[in-house]
């Protein structure tokens, strides 16, 4: 064993080399953490509809599966009196077993049986299970009348209840699958306080159009035409909803 001093200069140029290895070590490790930040926040999304107070801001989500890329997209909605004025109300309309609802024109007459649900005098209809075609004496006799309280907005083919910008008709996607587009995550929509998250569930089907294509359920032609004329959206990305949380918006 033996000892050895050091001169002042080189003693320097130790402390310097230590330094500067601290400093490259410290350097790694905040463009480490910057990583695993980056990451962190890839897996993350702001929630439009969380309250700004700093607390609930930030919502927690994995990667979603890609389903269907350029899906076309369109809106439904019930039919209401209100958006087809005008007309001699000279077609009736009522159930399958031959019971007059009400006497209405003929353009919303027709409408009833496109959208499938609407409302006349008051009720909530919807078309039964009888075949349905139109007769100048009798008109559209094949609707069934609904529980208000039960089908507020009208009933999907499935005989579930529709739900506003949240129920969706896909003739390929499994029904009851939440699907998730982020194209409309952040609208504002009619009617509602609440901002559109992206989350909607497939609840319904259509005889009008045949597959890689959804039907979003608007609840009115008004606010479809708001809707439409905002984002004239045609085509979306379909992505697995996964736990993408279903909103209440009415």
């Amino acid at each position: 064993m033996f000892s050895k001093t050091f001169s002042p200069a080189i003693l320097a140029m130790i402390a310097f080399a230590a330094l500067l290895c601290m400093g490259q070590v410290a350097a790694a490790y905040e463009n480490s953490t910057m990583e695993d930040q980056v990451a962190e926040i890839e897996d993350i999304e702001w929630d439009p509809n969380a309250p700004h107070n700093g607390t609930h801001s930030l919502q927690k989500r994995g990667p979603r599966k890609l389903i269907q890329r350029r899906s076309a997209f369109t809106y439904y909605w019930i039919a209401s009196q209100g958006d087809y004025k005008g007309g001699k109300a000279d077609t009736w309309v009522g159930t399958c077993g031959g019971k007059r609802i009400a006497k209405v024109n003929k353009k919303f007459a027709e409408a009833l049986h496109m959208e499938g649900s609407g409302i006349v005098s008051g009720k909530v209809i919807n078309l039964g299970g009888c075949g349905c075609s139109y007769s100048k004496s009798k008109g559209y006799m094949c609707f069934d009348i609904l529980s208000k309280k039960k089908f507020p907005f009208g009933q999907t083919s499935r005989g579930t209840p529709l739900r506003p910008f949240t129920s969706i008709a896909s003739n390929d996607l499994k029904a009851g699958h939440k699907i998730y587009v982020p194209e409309l995550k952040g609208w504002s929509l009619p009617g509602s306080k609440k901002r559109h998250n992206g989350c909607m569930r497939v609840e319904d089907q259509s005889w009008s159009f045949d597959g890689r294509h959804i039907d979003f359920f608007s609840l009115t032609k008004k606010n479809y035409n708001i809707l439409d004329k905002k984002h004239g959206l045609t085509h979306i990305n379909i992505y697995d909803g996964g736990n993408c949380k279903l909103l209440k918006y009415m």
